[in-house]
């Protein structure tokens, strides 16, 4: 089981939006799943990610 709490456990992804050729685009960060993390937990992951957007995409319908 994956905890929340160990930050190298958190898997994110780089897609590149905007990107007609893959020739580049807008990077933003994309992370599956975590539907268990509160905004305070989000925050310091998107912070580490480095990257001008991080996407939280819940698993819920």
């Amino acid at each position: 089981m994956r905890s929340i709490l160990e930050p190298k456990a958190i898997e994110a992804h780089v897609v590149n939006g905007f990107d007609a050729n893959r020739a580049g685009g807008y990077p933003a960060g994309a992370l599956l799943g975590y539907d268990e993390l509160t905004d305070v937990q989000m925050q310091p992951i998107a912070a580490r990610e480095g990257l001008p957007e991080t996407a939280f995409v819940s698993c819920h319908h």
